[in-house]
């Protein structure tokens, strides 16, 4: 964006309306090209959502799955024997 016009071999500058509407321009550019962008990012944001919730539900059911199992195989198991005091031996010192 330049701020001078060169007509005939005469510079001229730019009003202030003139400027203002060029850099509404540029702004209006600008801003398109974020818009395009920000669409992008969105649309990436959903499929990874999408992909994490799938990953989610698949891993919900393996770990229901694997739950089951382990419930039916404690269920398999004998009681565990109860645990024996162990008796506490006096320790004798030999003389020196």
């Amino acid at each position: 964006m330049s701020r001078t016009i060169k007509v005939l071999g005469v510079t001229l500058w730019p009003t202030v309306s003139q400027r203002l509407a060029q850099r509404l321009r540029a702004l209006e550019v600008g801003g398109e090209a974020l818009r395009t962008e920000f669409a992008a990012v969105k649309a990436h944001s959903e499929n990874v959502a999408s992909a994490a919730g799938s990953q989610i539900t698949s891993l919900s059911s393996q770990l229901a799955a694997v739950n089951g199992v382990l419930i039916e195989a404690q269920g398999r198991l004998p009681p565990l024997p109860k645990a024996k005091k162990a008796k506490a031996k006096a320790r004798r010192r030999s003389p020196r």
